[in-house]
């Protein structure tokens, strides 16, 4: 499956819209969660703790946009996921706040 590359500014503009990025947030939020179960006691202080959930978020958010494919693949494909990624992981390790919350406060700052 190859990408096509945006002509459109109207699509470009849809790869950073603030829904999509809610979107992506929302769903990395989930899957930092599921990372964080998995291992019970992680340290935001260490950065090999971040990263291990950073990096596993992403790979994950990039085979769901490779499977579902369309815009928000791009975007997630593009640079997007990762960033969906460190958020959601310095939620969820940094912080006893709920992700709901976090989230939320996310909205907020994107409008």
């Amino acid at each position: 499956m190859g990408l096509k590359l945006l002509n459109s500014s109207s699509q470009s503009t849809c790869l950073t819209s603030p829904n999509l990025r809610r979107a992506l947030r929302k769903m990395a939020l989930f899957l930092a969660e599921s990372w964080k179960s998995d291992h019970p006691e992680p340290n935001p202080e260490f950065e090999k703790d971040v990263d291990a959930c950073v990096s596993q978020v992403t790979v994950e958010m990039a085979k769901a946009a490779k499977a579902v494919g369309g815009v928000a693949s791009v975007a997630v494909l593009s640079g997007a996921g990762s960033e969906a990624a460190r958020f959601a992981c310095s939620c969820v390790l940094s912080s006893s706040e709920d992700s709901v919350s976090a989230l939320e406060d996310s909205k907020e700052s994107m409008s």
